[in-house]
C-alpha cells in the first residue's frame, strides 16, 4: 500500500523501535511493536569502522549504551560486547530485520551512506516491501537515485519535498506540515509522515498535536 498513491490508510511509525518501555534501536522494541500490531518501526543505521551496520541513533555509544566513543571508530568485534540498558547487545542491521521481516515494515533513518549494503541484504535474502530507506543528505539521496534506476523496488521516504516531486522518493516527512502542503504533495502521488518528536510531552498535548495532523491527512505518525 505504500507504493499505491490512491492507497490511503493512516499509519503509526514507532519511533527508535519505541514500545512497551523497551530500549530505543534494540530488539525487544521491534519484537513489542512486530506482536503490538504496529505497521511500521523506524530505527537508525550506523557503520562500525570495519564497515559492519549497527542500529543507532547517536553517533557516540555514550547515551544509550554501555560504551563510550564514536561507533565509527570501533570495529565489529570492539562493538559486540557494547550492551544496551536491558543487556542485550548493540543490535545489527540482520537482528532487527529478522523480527520484522514480512510482518512490519523498517524505516531506517540512514545515518551513513549504506544503502548499497541494506539492499543487497533485502536483495539476497529479503524484500524490499521490508524496508523504507528514509535519506536526508545530498550523498546518500544520489545513491539512492542510482539504485532506484537498478532496484525499481526500492521505497524511498526524503526529508525534502523536492526530493520526492523528483521521482526520488515515495515518502516525504515534515515534521507540522499544513493541509496545503500535505494536499500537494497528495497530488504528486506522495504519501506523508508527520513527526511528533519534538512535540512537548505533556499531557494530552501530543494526543491533540496527532488529531490535528489527521485532519490535514497526513499518512503516518512517527510518535514514542
Amino acid at each position: 500500500c505504500l507504493r499505491d498513491a490512491a492507497c490511503r490508510p493512516r499509519y503509526v511509525v514507532a519511533h527508535r523501535t519505541s514500545c512497551g518501555g523497551a530500549p530505543e534501536n534494540s530488539r525487544a522494541g521491534v519484537t513489542c511493536a512486530v506482536e503490538s500490531g504496529i505497521p511500521l518501526i523506524e530505527t537508525d543505521v550506523r557503520s562500525s569502522a570495519d564497515g559492519a551496520l549497527f542500529m543507532l541513533h547517536d553517533p557516540k555509544l555514550d547515551r544509550t549504551t554501555s560504551g563510550s566513543g564514536l561507533i565509527a571508530e570501533r570495529t565489529a568485534a570492539q562493538l559486540a560486547a557494547v550492551k544496551l540498558a536491558n543487556g542485550e547487545s548493540l543490535p545489527r542491521f540482520e537482528d532487527l530485520y529478522l523480527r520484522s521481516r514480512g510482518r512490519a515494515v523498517l524505516v531506517l533513518d540512514m545515518k551513513v551512506d549504506a544503502v548499497e549494503q541494506v539492499a543487497a541484504v533485502l536483495a539476497a535474502r529479503g524484500s524490499f516491501d521490508d524496508v523504507v530507506f528514509f535519506v536526508s543528505d545530498a550523498a546518500t539521496a544520489a545513491t539512492v537515485r542510482r539504485l532506484k534506476a537498478e532496484r525499481p523496488g526500492m521505497l524511498v521516504m526524503a526529508d525534502r519535498p523536492e526530493w520526492a516531486l523528483q521521482g526520488a522518493a515515495e515518502l516525504v516527512q515534515e515534521d507540522m506540515p499544513s493541509y496545503e502542503q500535505v494536499e500537494a504533495m497528495r497530488e504528486k502521488g506522495v504519501k506523508v509522515m508527520a513527526s511528533l518528536e519534538m512535540v512537548d510531552n505533556l499531557p494530552g498535548f501530543r494526543r491533540l498535536v496527532a488529531e490535528v495532523l489527521l485532519k490535514r491527512r497526513v499518512d503516518c505518525i512517527l510518535t514514542d
